[in-house]
């Protein structure tokens, strides 16, 4: 005889959704999940705030350069809409080694928001499939845990925030029509944007590397890895591998040759015979290789060096 399943009440399906998901959310409690139901996928809420008032959700990669202009945006709504039944969600998918690593985290913690803004880290990229996020970043607004707006964040920032602050008054004169909200205009934003994102698998190739899940390794070091640009910045993503507790050091050029020292990045430095070089770490995630006063067009390529020593894991370039 078969045994008989018991069917779970809402509220103890949402205990239990709180109690898996909670590793996964950071510096607040899970605010909702996903339920699959017969009619498809649906929001459910764990918190109070999402029941009955607002979120907004920042679906984007913590690497790219646009994730600077969510932190800044998160900023200009909580002045503009302080004391309000709202709250920004950042969601990221867990693609690289060192998302969660504080070494890596620790550049963000110069914005005043950013230890306050609840993240939710995707690990399974089901919230991204759900809101459509996979092909670019996008803000979604939940209003008592239904879906009521959802737009891209590019190309034209300014404006879909805005969209956004329309939709969040709308809803907050639902229940009170004569609230007195500030009007809305285009913000400034004075952080770049991403002109192009290159995934490991569109970088040109030289030498011994491995694909792996969202990224390409090597252990050569006499690979290289090669890729245009047309921008001021450069930004690469990467780690070391493994258990490494060294840094894989790379030489970079332009045009093939060394990058000159005006358009030398943060993690940039000049080393013998006029070699541009920079080390990849383990948890830093995020290597500014480039930065130009002037806008370069041509091709940079990135030689390893030590890699035999130091294998290194490249998840791919971000130019602004």
């Amino acid at each position: 005889m078969k045994r008989k399943v018991k069917v779970l009440t809402l509220e103890e399906i949402k205990e239990k959704m709180l109690h898996q998901t909670a590793e996964n959310w950071s510096h607040s409690e899970p605010h909702f999940g996903l339920l699959p139901t017969q009619e498809g996928i649906k929001i459910l809420p764990l918190s109070s705030l999402t029941e009955t008032g607002l979120l907004v959700l920042f679906l984007v990669d913590l690497v790219d350069f646009s994730f600077g202009l969510v932190l800044d945006a998160v900023e200009h709504l909580r002045e503009t809409l302080h004391h309000l039944p709202w709250e920004a969600v950042i969601l990221t998918e867990e693609k690289y080694m060192f998302s969660r690593n504080t070494q890596f985290l620790d550049r963000f913690r110069i914005t005043r928001s950013f230890t306050s803004i609840p993240f939710l880290f995707d690990q399974t990229g089901d919230y991204f499939e759900h809101f459509q996020a996979k092909s670019g970043p996008r803000i979604v607004v939940l209003h008592r845990g239904n879906q009521v707006l959802n737009v891209p964040m590019m190309p034209d920032f300014p404006k879909h925030l805005a969209e956004v602050e329309q939709q969040l008054h709308d809803a907050l004169r639902v229940d009170d029509p004569g609230l007195p909200l500030p009007d809305i205009t285009l913000a400034q934003f004075s952080k770049p944007v991403d002109r192009r994102t290159l995934p490991a698998e569109e970088l040109i190739l030289q030498g011994n590397w491995v694909p792996t899940s969202h990224a390409i390794a090597s252990e050569d070091s006499q690979a290289t890895v090669s890729f245009p640009i047309q921008g001021y910045q450069v930004r690469l993503i990467a780690s070391t591998h493994g258990n490494s507790r060294e840094s894989t050091r790379i030489a970079i050029s332009f045009n093939d040759e060394p990058l000159p020292s005006a358009h030398f990045g943060a993690a940039t430095r000049q080393a013998e015979k006029g070699m541009a070089i920079a080390e990849i770490s383990k948890n830093a995630g995020v290597f500014e290789i480039i930065h130009s006063n002037v806008e370069m067009k041509g091709t940079v390529k990135i030689r390893l060096l030590n890699a035999v020593e130091t294998p290194v894991i490249i998840y791919g370039v971000r130019i602004a």
